[in-house]
């Protein structure tokens, strides 16, 4: 309850700095579809789409028109737009919202810490009971938790938004390219291959995070066996019996984090595979499908708009380790203030 009731006064406290990342976070993932969105509509060969920068108001026209009054692409137009869309814009963006974020962390953290404080002053009776090393490495994860708490909804918001303008650049080359035929097809694909992913990633996803944690136990308990002998160095307390113990244990942790690691390149096969599902796209397409027998920029696109829906998927799946943690998190603190 009381875990809840935190969470929530957090984000009404910091609603305008979740506000004001997620602005930022929009109009970052914006102006990256905005250069990739322009870049392939002056590349293709339709004359009613060449020659235009489009924008979410309306368009800029870039057409070159020569004394044959043949229409062109002006290119040296277009290219400083582009350039100055990324290099001033985009990266002014990129640091402002990196540099915010770390600032809206920091004052989280210092709030969260000083209630904390406040807490234990308040029932420093109940706790001086309590183990004080446990409840100084609880006040040390508010850090952790602050990372979580900004990283998160915004990284979220940020595959919510590259999903939809995804979702906007497929149908809008199916219906400006003239591509019903391929659509079928395409439909198939993302639903065999989504689902696909999505079971193997729902059944492989626990087993995945535990594997982790077992590797990072085997290198915990690896440096306290390493400290440990250190430490009896000091004594002169069975130097050869522990120096054998600790080479023992070496050797068994090097045996886990081999089948460990090859365990975790076989999970990792559906990523890779996601890398070049443009590539199994086309090849499927043009070798099964395509009734025209060669392929086009329109398809490339296409494919590649595709594969880019699924590196969003994907994303979404990566995060899930970060909820994990940022739940444990809560539950550490919440032990905290359940004290008394």
């Amino acid at each position: 309850m009381f875990q809840s009731k935190l969470i929530k006064n957090l984000i009404k406290k910091f609603k305008w700095s979740l506000l004001f990342l997620s602005f930022f976070s929009f109009f970052n993932i914006y102006l990256s579809f905005l250069i990739r969105f322009n870049w392939r509509n002056n590349f293709t060969y339709d004359k009613t789409i060449r020659g235009n920068f489009s924008y979410l108001f309306g368009k800029l026209s870039v057409e070159k028109i020569t004394k044959d009054d043949q229409v062109y692409v002006d290119w040296t137009k277009l290219t400083l737009i582009i350039f100055l869309l990324y290099f001033p814009l985009r990266i002014i963006i990129h640091l402002v919202l990196d540099y915010f974020q770390k600032v809206y962390e920091r004052k989280l953290t210092v709030y969260l810490t000083k209630k904390m404080l406040n807490f234990s002053y308040k029932n420093r009776e109940l706790i001086s009971k309590k183990n004080n090393e446990n409840l100084y490495n609880i006040i040390n994860l508010v850090p952790n938790f602050s990372w979580h708490f900004f990283y998160i909804p915004v990284r979220l918001f940020e595959i919510f938004i590259s999903i939809s303008f995804g979702i906007f650049w497929f149908f809008y080359l199916i219906n400006s390219r003239k591509l019903s035929g391929i659509y079928p097809f395409a439909s198939l694909f993302i639903i065999v291959n989504l689902c696909l992913f999505i079971l193997f990633r729902l059944f492989t996803g626990k087993n995945i995070y535990e594997k982790e944690q077992i590797k990072l136990d085997c290198q915990q308990n690896e440096r306290e066996q390493i400290k440990k002998f250190l430490d009896n160095l000091i004594t002169n307390n069975n130097e050869l019996q522990n120096l054998e113990k600790t080479h023992r244990a070496l050797n068994n942790n090097s045996k886990n984090f081999l089948s460990l690691h090859f365990s975790s390149l076989i999970l990792s096969l559906p990523n890779l595979v996601i890398f070049g599902l443009a590539i199994l796209f086309l090849f499927v397409y043009y070798n099964f499908f395509d009734g025209k027998n060669y392929l086009t920029w329109d398809d490339y696109f296409l494919a590649y708009s595709i594969q880019s829906f699924f590196m969003q998927i994907k994303k979404i799946f990566d995060i899930l380790p970060n909820i994990y943690s940022f739940q444990k998190i809560n539950l550490k603190i919440k032990e905290f203030f359940c004290i008394i």
